[in-house]
């Protein structure tokens, strides 16, 4: 078992991460990318065992549809959240930034985060 906190958000991001930008698409007109920091905590499970973190098959849910679907790949911000990469037993933490996807501006302010099917508010 694990607990997600979220410790940022970045909306309009492509031009508040420029470091990151040079390898992310243009994103559609009218769209611009949201990036989310998040924190994971392995609060239980095997002991003999590490958990990988990963990306929770994350997308971001407004206007009643689900935006940044999974297949759009981009880089996310630095520190990004070690996906896959770092090994943790119970009681670890880790964070990062999770990878941008496209967002209607519109509806930006309104954006929620979907982690592992489990939908964050991001005010």
């Amino acid at each position: 078992m694990f607990r997600v906190r979220v410790l940022d958000v970045a909306r309009n991001a492509r031009r508040q991460f420029p470091e990151a930008g040079p390898i992310n698409p243009k994103p559609p007109d009218g769209q611009d990318y949201i990036v989310t920091k998040i924190r994971l905590t392995y609060v239980d499970g095997a002991k003999d065992k590490p958990w990988k973190p990963s990306d929770g098959n994350q997308r971001y849910y407004a206007a009643n549809q689900l935006w940044g679907a999974p297949g759009i790949m981009t880089n996310a911000p630095q520190p990004r959240l070690p996906v896959n990469t770092q090994e943790l037993f119970p009681g670890a933490t880790t964070e990062g930034w999770l990878q941008g996807k496209h967002v209607s501006v519109d509806q930006m302010d309104s954006a929620m985060l979907v982690y592992d099917d489990v939908y964050f508010a991001l005010k």
